[in-house]
């Protein structure tokens, strides 16, 4: 049901570095700082063993890369709590001990550039490439930085989709869909630009992308 919603059917790509079963309680979305190829080839090439469950580029289209019931390494607290987070939901168990937050969670990549650097009209992407990409201006200036590539909605489409089947399929509630920021420390990603359940208050403004339930967002988290 969710494949007949995308413009574009889902590519498989699998990558061997994955890790013990898991029972997913929250997705995770980052931003890749690379292009779609660099990124296929660090989730599937890298020593580091960096590995993700989708991506999603630019133009909405999908690449599956673990399989949901499988661990991915794409969000961890490198086996010390202090690393992540305070508020982080999903790095300790009801008696406080750390669970590394990979274990507990689906991740998402989306293809962006993140924060954009130079000068408004001559950014570059991280690699010094001119950029050429949709910019958000971000008027709080979240994370330090004013200036990001934003999202096309072509992008936004694919991950509401992607996002809805996730949360029925394994019952997670939408205050756990969260960004990469909201678990370790020294992280922006996926950046202002991702608005989920609130109004984004920059140039170009959104509506959310999610459409919040009362029961469904959680009061006391910032969404930044």
């Amino acid at each position: 049901m969710a494949q007949a919603e995308l413009a574009n059917p889902v590519i498989v790509k699998p990558t061997c570095h994955f890790a013990q079963p898991i029972i997913p309680e929250a997705i995770v979305l980052h931003f890749t700082e690379g292009s779609y190829t660099a990124s296929v080839h660090e989730f599937r090439e890298s020593e580091l063993e960096a590995s993700i469950h989708y991506l999603i580029d630019r133009d909405g289209t999908i690449t599956q890369m673990v399989p949901e019931y499988f661990g991915a390494y794409h969000v961890t607290c490198y086996g010390n709590r202090a690393q992540c987070t305070r508020s982080c939901p999903i790095c300790e168990d009801e008696t406080g001990i750390l669970t590394e937050p990979w274990i507990r969670s689906i991740g998402i990549e989306l293809i962006n550039a993140g924060r954009l650097r130079g000068e408004f009209g001559d950014f570059t992407n991280p690699d010094g490439t001119p950029f050429e990409g949709l910019v958000y201006e971000d008027y709080p200036v979240s994370f330090s930085y004013r200036y990001w590539e934003d999202y096309p909605m072509e992008q936004i489409e694919a991950l509401r989709v992607l996002v809805y089947d996730i949360m029925a399929r394994w019952d997670i509630p939408l205050s756990m869909v969260i960004g990469h920021s909201r678990i370790q420390l020294n992280k922006n990603d996926p950046g202002p630009a991702l608005n989920l359940t609130w109004s984004r208050y920059g140039d170009p403004p959104r509506e959310p992308i999610f459409s919040p339930t009362p029961s469904s967002i959680d009061p006391t988290q910032n969404p930044d």
